[in-house]
């Protein structure tokens, strides 16, 4: 019947509704508003790029009572409940943590576990259901609080950040910063320029060649070492100044518009090839009807003619793309690939850095920015370190492409789309001495 059979979850409580016979109906809920604002905080914190961690110290420090606050404390010292990061994240599989939550979302998940009585010691544990075991999710789109959108975003991070079960050798193999979440902006993308070693944390607030550190001078003889601050200074500087110039912009015009037109010409060429297959479908899907029509038992063909539809289904919408590509006029500077996208790049980039210096918005920061940087290479030169910056051309592209540089696309454009694969294939990533 699509009601709570259970307690109710942060953000929820229950709905006092009287049948016909003056009796309370059972099994509903409404929202609690104060509550659902603070759900919606923690999923566009988490989208946002906060940790757990940051996210409940937020809360308890701007004092939000959290879900067990109402409750009988068993603090030794009595002190009231207080958000922790396990009331967040909980366990994703079984669905439990307000991120997991798909009542936010207005869909009501049931059998999800099992309940199993221990003989000996008569406690009561929760074993999780196979999924052909569950019953399907019932919408209640009138318990909703989170947009869908706001919802597949912290998916989305979620399954960027999790660590699946891997062999001992499949995980041993990644680099150390590949299995962890870096700390530092330049993080797993620095190298020493004489021995290829990775540049880390020598110190407390410096980074050195560990080539040198830990395999001595007849490996590397590169010692010196540069600070944190000075070095994020230097990059991002040279991040927002030198990393798409406009010769830069020139030279990917001229790329983006031959590797267009080739796309173009490829799909078109491909037409005939289609239009064939298509009335071959045709013809075999006819020659099966006609079958059964005069008795032939229609079990003989079922495997056949769904292969056959699927396909016929994937050409048609195939020639009705190729149709409208032909039709529609190419201009040879799309709208978003202006020669103005050194200026738009250099605004982003400058409105990013701002930002990588507010705590609030540091976090969303600190990924797009990484996410322009491939590598960063220091190299010893008269006793000084100089910098090789090396940036991912597509990102750089894709950010100008963003409406807005503070929050996350969710979406990505076929255009962008198209970008990333013409600066993959044709394109070595930008690269500036600072």
């Amino acid at each position: 019947m699509g009601k709570n059979p259970g307690g109710s979850a942060y953000g929820y409580e229950k709905r006092i509704e009287l049948d016909g016979n003056g009796e309370r109906i059972r099994g509903l809920q409404q929202i609690v508003p104060n509550e659902a604002a603070v759900v919606v905080r923690i999923f566009e914190d988490y989208a946002a790029g906060l940790s757990p961690i940051a996210i409940t110290r937020r809360l308890n420090a701007d004092s939000v009572p959290s879900p067990r606050s109402g409750k009988a404390s068993r603090h030794p010292f009595g002190k009231a409940a207080a958000w922790t990061p396990n009331t967040l994240t909980g366990n994703a599989a079984r669905g439990t943590g307000i991120l997991n939550n798909l009542l936010y979302v207005g869909r009501r998940p049931y059998g999800k576990q099992s309940y199993r009585k221990n003989p000996e010691t008569g406690k009561r544990h929760a074993f999780l259901n196979p999924e052909d075991k569950r019953s399907d999710d019932v919408e209640s789109p009138a318990l909703g609080i989170v947009p869908v959108e706001l919802w597949d975003r912290v998916k989305s991070r979620q399954a960027t950040l999790a660590r699946s079960a891997k062999p001992r050798t499949e995980t041993t193999s990644l680099p150390f910063f590949a299995q962890q979440r870096p700390r530092y902006l330049l993080t797993g993308k620095m190298t020493c320029g004489s021995c290829g070693a990775s540049y880390a944390k020598s110190g407390k607030t410096r980074f050195g060649c560990q080539g040198a550190a830990k395999k001595g001078p007849t490996w590397c003889d590169n010692r010196l070492t540069i600070r944190q601050d000075e070095l994020d200074t230097r990059v991002l500087a040279g991040l927002s100044s030198e990393m798409l110039r406009d010769d830069v912009v020139g030279a990917f015009l001229l790329e983006y518009e031959a590797e267009t037109r080739r796309l173009t010409a490829e799909i078109v060429s491909a037409c005939p090839e289609r239009e064939a297959e298509l009335a071959n479908l045709d013809h075999q899907l006819g020659c099966a009807k006609a079958a059964i029509l005069k008795g032939v038992d229609a079990m003989v063909f079922v495997d056949e003619m769904k292969i056959w539809t699927e396909r016929r289904k994937a050409l048609l919408a195939e020639l009705e793309l190729t149709e409208q590509e032909t039709t529609e006029t190419v201009s040879p500077e799309p709208e978003l690939l202006t020669p103005d996208l050194s200026r738009v790049y250099r605004e982003k980039v400058e409105q990013l850095t701002a930002a990588f210096e507010d705590e609030a918005l540091k976090a969303q920061a600190f990924d797009r920015l990484r996410a322009l940087i491939e590598a960063v290479v220091l190299t010893p030169e008269d006793g000084h370190l100089t910098i090789d910056l090396r940036g991912e051309l597509a990102s750089m592209l894709e950010l100008c492409a963003g409406a807005e540089t503070q929050k996350s696309s969710a979406e990505v454009t076929e255009e962008v789309l198209q970008i990333k694969m013409v600066a993959g294939t044709g394109f070595e990533p930008v690269t500036f001495r600072l």
